[in-house]
């Protein structure tokens, strides 16, 4: 048995290899014909200062995350002044939320977290920002059957996540605009941003308020492309197994409430007429760059700036680049008509 697992190690690492090598290439050819607003090709002296004091609110889903967890909501709450809030949604579910409350702020950011099942990351992934942007307000909040919030989600059994879970955001925009009537930016992560996108559109459909810009990192042009190369890129063997076989798709539709594969932000991206933010790790073999730049070059009709590194990982160019991603990020702000 251990040597049919050991194969099949070698198997898939042999797998991953031949998908980043195909991806590097892609990702020079499209090199050659876009030109991001704003391209980070190194660490800076300025990334490495700011990353020494951020890098105590990291950690990742290979860690052990509920005891990383719970030191990066200690520092929050205890050096940052971070509170816990419990929302309430239109179709009640109480959604845990933590909130960075700045005196003196004049911009709101909601972070929106990313999913994949049993790695969505919590609301405590997003804690770095508060050290990245000390002068904004900032609030993260956990997904509807994940965390801290309430609801159901267990593997191959019915949960609560799903399209139908955009109420989640709703929520939070709600209470942002009762805290005060400064710019809002709904920033999402990967299927969290196509999340944001939903929403806002949802947010319009009904007359509900709404927000003044988007952030989108690590974006895909359609679910059903990002769930074949999570198939490609899943190293454990029974997870791979389900996501290549036939049945993979209808498992992850019966898990959720609303389908992931509904959503095709590449027919939607043009009815945004809100500023976006784009970011993109040049190498992310989750979400392919020119997958990524395809979205951000659909006919959004706000302004919309991207920004490229080739350092950093998925969704976390902030992980490597924290200084050049703020002054990009404020800047985008500023040209934007948000930041006065």
């Amino acid at each position: 048995m251990t040597k049919y697992i050991k194969y099949i190690q070698v198997c898939l690492s042999f797998l991953f290899f031949m998908c980043l090598r195909t991806h590097v290439a892609f990702s020079k050819a499209s090199e050659k014909t876009f030109v991001p607003d704003v391209y980070i090709t190194e660490q800076t002296e300025q990334d490495k200062i700011l990353r020494e004091r951020v890098s105590k609110l990291f950690f990742e889903p290979e860690n052990d995350r509920e005891k990383e967890r719970r030191k990066v909501y200690s520092k929050a709450v205890r050096e940052y002044g971070a509170q816990e809030v419990m929302l309430q949604t239109d179709d009640d579910y109480r959604i845990s939320t933590l909130y960075f409350k700045r005196p003196g702020a004049k911009l709101n950011i909601i972070y929106v977290p990313g999913f994949f099942h049993d790695e969505t990351p919590p609301k405590e992934w997003c804690v770095p920002f508060a050290e990245i942007f000390p002068e904004h307000n900032i609030i993260a909040f956990d997904w509807r059957g994940f965390w801290d919030s309430e609801g159901e989600s267990a593997f191959l059994e019915k949960g609560d996540f799903g399209t139908r879970a955009y109420p989640d955001i709703q929520a939070v925009i709600d209470f942002v605009k009762k805290e005060n009537d400064y710019p809002i930016v709904l920033h999402g992560f990967c299927f969290g941003a196509a999340m944001a996108i939903l929403a806002t559109l949802e947010s319009k459909k009904t007359g509900k308020p709404t927000v003044d810009a988007i952030g989108i990192s690590s974006i895909f042009d359609t679910f059903e492309n990002m769930f074949n190369r999570a198939a490609e890129l899943e190293k454990r063997w029974f997870y791979w197994a389900l996501l290549k076989s036939g049945i993979g798709k209808s498992i992850l539709n019966y898990m959720t409430n609303g389908s992931l594969f509904d959503v095709e932000i590449i027919n939607l991206i043009d009815q945004i007429d809100i500023p976006c933010w784009f970011d993109h790790w040049t190498l992310d073999p989750a979400a392919e760059l020119e997958r990524g730049i395809s979205v951000f070059q659909a006919k959004t009709k706000g302004f919309k700036m991207f920004v490229q590194s080739d350092i950093g990982r998925h969704a976390r160019i902030h992980a490597k680049a924290p200084y050049q991603y703020r002054e990009a990020y404020n800047e985008f702000l500023s040209r934007a008509g948000l930041l006065k």
